[in-house]
């Protein structure tokens, strides 16, 4: 149970982060992070496909919801959902068990750079490609890709360096 209440806990946290904060910064249109993609990545490597894919569905919903987008975020997040079992066969560590979550003090920074790095890079792209839906935006999609995938890697890195567990 304990388990469950920090994922709800998280889920409006980073929610609350990405609506009241991350969506109002924007550097001349290019920047956009997405740190909420978290919510979905630190699940543990346990959870079926179902919950998953609900987990994207409802996260992107949410995030939808409270930013006045048409099922963007639920897109992008339902396929990093639906993604995240391959790259956490990519990238899981030898020993990681079933109740230990895909983070950073469980991976290693290098190890959980790469895995969320491919994660968001995945997840900015579809939703910069869905959002723009034009072939010919390609060079500013891509940039923008770029961009949003490093300054949310960055955010990401950044919050788990904050919620790490204090030595006893």
């Amino acid at each position: 149970m304990r388990l469950a209440g920090s994922h709800i806990w998280r889920f409006i946290w980073l929610i609350g982060l990405q609506v009241l904060i991350f969506n109002q910064f924007q550097f001349l249109g290019y920047l956009n992070p997405m740190p909420y993609v978290l919510i979905i990545l630190l699940l543990p490597p346990s959870t079926s496909r179902f919950l998953l894919l609900l987990a994207g569905f409802i996260t992107g919903l949410a995030v939808d919801i409270f930013s006045g987008e048409i099922g963007l975020h639920a897109a992008a997040s339902v396929l990093l959902a639906y993604v995240r079992p391959g790259l956490q066969k990519l990238f899981m560590t030898q020993g990681l068990n079933e109740y230990e979550s895909l983070d950073l003090e469980n991976m290693g920074a290098p190890r959980f750079v790469t895995y969320a790095g491919f994660a968001i890079l995945i997840h900015h792209l579809y939703f910069f490609l869905m959002e723009a839906f034009k072939l010919s935006e390609l060079p500013t999609i891509f940039w923008r890709t770029f961009l949003s995938s490093i300054f949310t890697l960055f955010v990401v890195f950044i919050l788990q360096l904050l919620s790490r567990k204090k030595p006893a």
